[in-house]
């Protein structure tokens, strides 16, 4: 076995391995994400004496020998094999490295050559020798190390594994061909940098769904593929592309980082040639979609303003909802204020244009600070990122009138530790932990409401004979209002109580026996109340429908005589323990609860007066007239009820026609072209697109050019004639530089130029010219110093001559 002092050594054989034969094949895949495969494969033998497998088995690697005994070998490879980008091989010495008498066994870090520098894998192994009658016989030894690419070392683990006189001993390590068997499993493996990436893609339709506050849920996003390091930002697009299913020249991706306050926004584009490279295991990604671009591409097509712009998300606010809404984001220019943004705000949730709005910067999900309409976003601190929470101007009609209103009341809940203090027992007593809990509850709940609960909690007592401290020892709490006022003096989150005409002993009694009550009433496998009980023959009561094949509660099969009725008693504890629903308060018996909650009403949760089931709740929620909807048109959420309303008046989108700046309602397109001067029409004499605007004016769009009878718009003659005419005279290309004197027509300027000698010497004659032009240039402006000094001369000399 192993000794104490051999663990830990790194093998310092640098014999080059035996001439091998492959004998057999393995091959084993092991990923922890899609996209990223590993193979090892090829196994080594010596007479037919060595079968290895890079398997996954356990995550690790198995290599078998065969005829141990008889090996001749210095050493022996197992396979490599591939664990998310490292290579690793098992490599056993059967004589020992430098140790007579031992087996050596090591790791290696196969690939060390290739991973990027600088690089470190901090890993634990087990090496394991199997015992082929009883594993609990097998020798294992663990290690931890650090393989580093400024060291030489590359392997780990111990010059005395094992004693040849363990395996004389036990001949039960040897199979009946005399092999030994031999394992490495990989424990854990910390790579810095990553060689793999995990990369997570969030898009719009993400901050859409996500109903609470901030703009995505990070945690329990799944991941969408991995990568390798150093990945280029071509090849990362090209996956995203595959991943959404668009087209690369649709979106654009942001690098997504978390912030100081712990929220997690887009911080900055990732750029086209760009070279990744991740510290961290995770990569976070926001593609901003945009509509498929035209084809073919105009020249100066751009999909995404330029980057000085900011990229603001927006968060509308609805009174009547109570809780703010993802409803898109905009580019802004960092100079343009909240107030000069206003009317894009307003058309993006369908306001009325003289609708006064409030705005919020969200700092965090907790956290949000009122705007300053006046000042520009550069003023305000705003970057890419950041969000902009707004709303209408509204009378305060109820306690979530406003945005801040919401988030105050939405985000302040804290824990609060109830603690037993009777008048009459010793300063000094320790704190009993039966009679201490923990609730949780609004920082601004009254005062009946923390009674209220504190008593439920307590069991069956009167709230009004509870006495609140918030200090052991002091005086009851005086005049309150709410939980804030109460934890003001509090130490911590702790608040002390105790129950007037109720002793230590009586109050610990009546909590222990609520306890009792609803854990021997409750079904220990699905945690509710017994329906049909039955008895085990371990003892314990479990639901009829709880009992499958094995007991829940002992693991034990079932066979019919192993379970009984349950006792008469437990029935009739059943049937007389009664409860108030905490539905609608109906004093109900408690193992009928789960029946009646199922035919008791509810108020409607989105606020209509009919009374609904509560089994039927999402059935009256897909007709419930103040349910939410959103509108297909314009992404507006209205209510079911004003959805008709909506469509007829208030639902718009932009004009079809390019140049409009005007709003249509649905299915109002054809209507509106009517009287729109945009509207696209062909013109009766060329041909070419006109809006009725041009053709309703009394000057024509187009005239005839003279030189080359081809209709040409009017704006565009000038240029036309300049630029664009075949049969304007033009002269030679070269003739600016060169002493060419031909002049013709411009369909005949590229013969010409094709013919011409001087513009084969162009190309040696233009430097020439470029510096003959700048002598000249030079000579002007020594000229003209000349000037200004004899001009400053003559100065000084009619000073000196008044002198």
């Amino acid at each position: 076995m192993a000794t104490k002092g051999s663990r830990n050594v790194p093998a310092k054989s640098t014999t080059p391995p035996p001439a091998a034969t492959p004998t057999s094949t393995t091959t084993t895949t092991t990923s922890s994400s899609p996209g990223a495969t590993s193979t090892a494969s090829g196994s080594l033998s010596a007479s037919g004496g060595v079968t290895g497998a890079g398997a996954a088995q356990d995550c690790g690697i198995t290599l078998t020998i065969e005829k141990f005994a008889k090996r001749t070998e210095t050493k022996v490879r197992s396979p490599v094999w591939n664990n998310e980008g490292l290579q690793w091989r098992l490599k056993v010495f059967p004589k020992g490295n430098d140790e007579e008498g031992w087996i050596s066994a090591y790791v290696e870090l196969a690939n060390a050559g290739e991973l990027p520098t600088p690089w470190s894998v901090e890993c634990r192994w087990k090496i394991t020798l199997v015992h082929n009658e009883d594993k609990s016989k097998s020798i294992e030894n663990k290690f931890r190390y650090t393989f580093q690419h400024e060291s030489d070392t590359l392997d780990w683990g111990f010059n005395k594994f094992v004693d040849f006189k363990v395996l004389q001993e036990d001949r039960n390590f040897f199979n009946k061909g005399g092999a030994l068997t031999f394992k490495a499993n990989l424990l854990s493996a910390v790579v810095t940098p990553p060689l793999i990436v995990k990369v997570k893609v969030f898009t719009e339709k993400d901050f859409f769904t996500h109903k609470l506050a901030d703009l995505m849920d990070v945690d329990n996003k799944p991941i969408s593929f991995s990568v390798s390091n150093n990945v280029s930002c071509t090849t990362l697009t090209a996956r995203v592309s595959s991943f959404l299913n668009i087209g690369t020249k649709c979106f654009r991706l942001w690098r997504m980082v978390r912030r100081k306050n712990k929220t997690t926004r887009p911080h900055e584009v990732v750029m086209e040639k760009e070279l990744l490279r991740v510290m961290a295991g995770e990569l976070l990604l926001f593609a901003e979609c945009c509509e498929a671009p035209p084809q073919p591409l105009p020249q100066y097509y751009a999909a995404f303003p330029p980057l000085p712009a900011i990229l603001i998300f927006l968060k509308y606010y609805d009174p009547l909802f109570r809780r703010p809404c993802y409803v898109g984001s905009l580019y802004l220019d960092p100079l343009d204020s909240l107030k000069s943004t206003s009317p894009k705000l307003r058309q993006l949730v369908g306001l009325p244009t003289d609708a006064d709005l409030t705005f919020y910067e969200e700092i965090t999900p907790t956290n949000i600070e009122v705007l300053d309409a006046n000042k520009n976003f550069k003023q305000a601190e705003l970057v890419s990122g950041d969000v902009i929470v707004y709303q209408s101007k509204t009378l305060k009609t109820h306690k979530l009138a406003s945005a801040y209103d919401w988030y105050m009341h939405a985000n302040n809940h804290v824990t609060v530790k109830f603690v037993y203090d009777a008048e009459d027992s010793p300063p000094t007593a320790t704190v009993d932990t039966a009679l201490s809990f923990s609730l949780k509850m609004h920082i601004f709940a009254s005062k009946a409401r923390v009674l209220e609960k504190v008593a439920k909690k307590l069991g069956e007592i009167n709230p009004e004979s509870l006495l609140l401290r918030d200090k052991k020892k002091e005086k009851p709490l005086g005049r309150y209002e709410t939980l804030q006022d109460m934890l003001l003096g509090a130490d911590g989150k702790v608040i002390f109580f105790e129950v007037v005409g109720f002793t230590e002993v009586k109050l610990k009694t009546l909590m222990l026996q609520k306890a009792a009550i609803d854990e021997d009433l409750m079904c220990p496998a699905c945690k509710k109340p017994h329906s049909t009980p039955m008895t085990h023959t371990c003892g314990a009561l479990v639901c009829n429908s709880c009992l499958k094949e094995i007991c829940p509660v002992c693991k034990v099969s079932i066979t019919r005589d192993s379970i009984v009725r349950a006792p008469a008693v437990v029935e009739r504890r059943l049937s007389a323990f009664h409860i108030s629903c905490p539905i609608c308060s109906m004093n109900i018996s408690l193992r009928d609860l789960e029946v009646h909650r199922n035919e008791c009403f509810i108020d409607c949760p989105s606020g209509c007066s009919l009374p609904v089931l509560v089994h039927n709740q999402s059935e009256h929620q897909s007709i419930c007239a103040m349910s939410a909807v959103t509108c297909a048109t314009c992404g507006v959420v209205v209510r079911r009820g004003h959805k008709i309303t909506h469509h007829s008046r208030r639902c718009i989108s932009p004009c079809a026609n390019a140049g409009c700046s005007q709003n249509v309602v649905p299915n109002g397109q054809s209507k509106h072209d009517i009287d729109c001067a945009f509207k696209t029409v062909p013109c009766p004499q060329c041909g070419m697109p006109i809006t009725t605007s041009m053709l309703n004016k009394k000057t024509p769009h187009c005239q005839l050019c003279t030189a080359c009878g081809l209709m040409v718009e009017i704006s565009s003659m000038a240029r036309h004639a300049s630029q664009l005419c075949a049969a304007t005279e033009v002269p030679c290309d070269s003739a600016d530089t060169m002493p060419c004197t031909w002049r013709g027509p411009r369909g005949k300027l590229q013969d010409h130029t094709r013919g011409c000698i001087y513009n084969g010497l162009k190309h040696v004659l233009s430097p020439v010219a470029a510096r003959e032009a700048k002598a000249k240039a030079m000579l002007a402006a020594a000229e003209q110093e000349n000037l200004a000094l004899k001009a400053r001369i003559a100065e000084l000399q009619q000073r000196l001559s008044s002198l």
